[in-house]
């Protein structure tokens, strides 16, 4: 009895083994119509996932810097701890979108920037619409950090300042040379930003380093060689730096 009870087991498993795979061929040759349709219209589903998790991305970040604008007005230059964790809970609902997207979101800013520099006249309207750029551009930086070397070597002001926001959030991946040129090349508004990092990079080493030091100087002898008044804000900072009394 047991060995037609072991008999009938292996005919059993043998007949299973046969029938779940013609199951399957079976219900793919009724259904393959559906299936064909449901792949064809896979990309598109996909692509309308992605544009939600961006939409939802998009909407963390204008709620993330929403009241981060007036701080950064009131401490130019300051990297607040509401700054930093805003640009964490960003990196947070940034996983899942694509470079990509990422990179047409930091496209967008960069060109709001200079659409701004170039339309608005100067004047406290026209800094307050670049410092909302900036302050988005801090909240977006960790995301975006891999980006770096591009945004240095574009001819793209907007870039070149997505670049010092990346450096202000993260000082460690401070190029001193760049930020130098940044005062032969670039607007006035960049010169008290690009100065912030030099700050950053000289209380990492408690205001002792020799580059950095050479790196201020080198800037200050720049904006007091341009006719006119240069900014005092930035004058101040940069005399800080150089002195060793950076703070």
């Amino acid at each position: 009895m047991a060995g037609w009870a072991a008999l009938i087991t292996a005919i059993a498993a043998l007949i299973g083994a046969l029938v779940w795979p013609m199951a399957i061929v079976t219900a793919l040759m009724i259904f393959r119509d559906p299936i064909r349709e449901a792949s064809r219209n896979l990309p598109a589903l996909l692509g309308r996932m992605q544009k939600v998790k961006l939409g939802a991305f998009e909407a963390e970040l204008s709620a993330k810097t929403a009241g981060l604008v007036e701080e950064a007005i009131d401490a130019p230059g300051e990297i607040s701890f509401s700054q930093i964790r805003s640009a964490a809970s960003v990196k947070l609902a940034a996983r899942g979108i694509g470079d990509a997207a990422l990179h047409d979101q930091l496209e967008k800013l960069c060109l709001e920037y200079e659409t701004i520099r170039k339309a608005m006249p100067s004047g406290q309207a026209r800094t307050r619409a670049m410092v909302e750029v900036l302050v988005k551009l801090r909240t977006l930086a960790p995301t975006v950090e891999h980006f770096l070397a591009e945004l240095k070597a574009s001819s793209s002001a907007g870039k070149r300042l997505a670049a010092v926001a990346i450096m202000q959030v993260d000082p460690g991946l401070a190029d001193l040379p760049w930020i130098v040129d940044r005062f032969r090349q670039d607007d006035p508004f960049l010169f008290f930003q690009a100065g912030t990092i030099l700050r950053s990079v000289a209380n990492l080493h408690a205001g002792t380093d020799p580059a950095v030091v050479a790196a201020a100087n080198e800037a200050l002898a720049i904006i007091r060689a341009f006719a006119g008044t240069p900014d005092a804000n930035t004058i101040t900072l940069l005399e800080s730096i150089a002195s060793g009394a950076a703070a």
